[in-house]
Order: C-alpha cells, then sequence, then structure tokens
C-alpha cells in the first residue's frame, strides 16, 4: 500500500520500465530501514556494554533493599522461613546480563525479519500491473489504508519526538531510543503504547534510584501517548 504508488508514479510519469522502478523503489526502502536500524544496532551496542554496570546499580539496590527489610526476614528465619539475600544476589548478577543481550537479540531480530518482508514486497509488486486503474471497493480500500497509515506515522512521529525530547530533559540514558521505540511501537494498537511507556522503567530505576524519578519518566510519556 505503501510502496506500490511509488513504483506507478515512475512507470506512468516517468515512462521507467517496471523492473527498475522496483529496484530503485527497493533501494529508497532498504534506505530508510537503514535509517531506522543505525540507531537501534548502535543502541544495542551501548546496551550490550552497558549490561554490566546496570547489573551492578540493580544488584546494589536489592542489597539496599534488603537492608531496609532485615527485620522482616528476621521474623521469617525465626519461623524457619530461610531466604539466602546473598544466592539472589549472585543469581541475579549471573544473569542480568543475559537478559539485556537477550532482548538486544530480540530487536536484531525484528530487523532481520523486516529484510524478509521487503523480499515478499519486491514479488508482490511484480505481479502488480502499475497501468492498471483500481476502481470501486479495491480502490476505496486501498485508499483507506493509506490514510491510516499516514495518519497513524504522522501521529508516531510526533509521539516519539515528545517522548525522546521530555526523557531527554530528564537526563535519561538513551532517552532518544526510547523515543525511536515509542514511535515504532506506536503503531501496535493498544499494547504497544503501554509497552512504550513502561521500556525505560528498568533503566530508570537503576539510573535514579529514585521512586519519583521513576514515577515521572512513566507519567510523562505516559500522558503524551
Amino acid at each position: 500500500s505503501v510502496v506500490s504508488p511509488v513504483v506507478e508514479f515512475q512507470v506512468t510519469r516517468w515512462r521507467i520500465p517496471h523492473w527498475l522502478a522496483i529496484l530503485t523503489t527497493l533501494i529508497v526502502v532498504l534506505a530508510m530501514l537503514a535509517l531506522l536500524g543505525l540507531p537501534l544496532i548502535w543502541a544495542v551496542q551501548t546496551m550490550v556494554r552497558a549490561a554490566g554496570e546496570y547489573s551492578e546499580q540493580v544488584i546494589d539496590l536489592i542489597k539496599r533493599l534488603f537492608a531496609t527489610t532485615d527485620a522482616l526476614f528476621d521474623k521469617l528465619n525465626a519461623h524457619d522461613i530461610q531466604i539466602d539475600q546473598a544466592r539472589i544476589a549472585t543469581e541475579l548478577e549471573s544473569r542480568l546480563p543475559g537478559y539485556i543481550t537477550q532482548a538486544a537479540g530480540t530487536v536484531t531480530a525484528v530487523f532481520s525479519h523486516g529484510f524478509l518482508i521487503v523480499i515478499f514486497v519486491v514479488f508482490l509488486l511484480v505481479g502488480r500491473n502499475p497501468h492498471q486503474k483500481q476502481i470501486g471497493i479495491y480502490a476505496e480500500i486501498e485508499s483507506t489504508i493509506r490514510h491510516y497509515i499516514a495518519t497513524m506515522t504522522t501521529l508516531s512521529a510526533i509521539t516519539g519526538i515528545l517522548v525522546g525530547f521530555v526523557l531527554w530533559a530528564f537526563g535519561l540514558r538513551m532517552a532518544f531510543l526510547f523515543g525511536l521505540l515509542a514511535f515504532l511501537l506506536n503503531f501496535i494498537p493498544n499494547i504497544g503504547s503501554i509497552i512504550a511507556v513502561l521500556l525505560p522503567i528498568p533503566v530508570a530505576v537503576t539510573q535514579f534510584q529514585d521512586p519519583w524519578m521513576v514515577l515521572v519518566v512513566v507519567a510523562v510519556p505516559g500522558a503524551i501517548h
């Protein structure tokens, strides 16, 4: 729905051969994916490099939490309910970097699927006649889909820019990455916005260690959405 008008315009207006119009359109699509992919690849590398640092901060936070709840653990131990704080901390310390790396791998997989989708789009464009004028219900469906995509893209871009700027103003690390993710996730109805709002929480908790700042980092982007 998005790229077929580009092919049709080149064929009907510029008299470019169909195969060449598809090739140039494919290059444009790949360039757009690269523009989206490069910041995410950089962010993934940053997250992997910072995995150890965030793990240490989380462990420190857990230890401080344990320190404030020693009375509770004493009462539990008095009832023969044993909680090994050191073991919990060690387990978290060993597994957190893996969780972060796994999340980074998920982002990479999304973009690899994106390139696979591009291949399918090429086949769809090859089978489409650019000289055939769409009329009736089919034309109305295409028009509605394109209008929806244009509207969602505009709203998502505004949302992503505002979220990224607000998080940057609060001093959150990788703020513009979360803005980019807010842009992408906003295309997923209902649940996408919720995920985009919750994503910065782990970074905010480890960076600020202040419940009010964490609340602000969630509430303001939530209000924007």
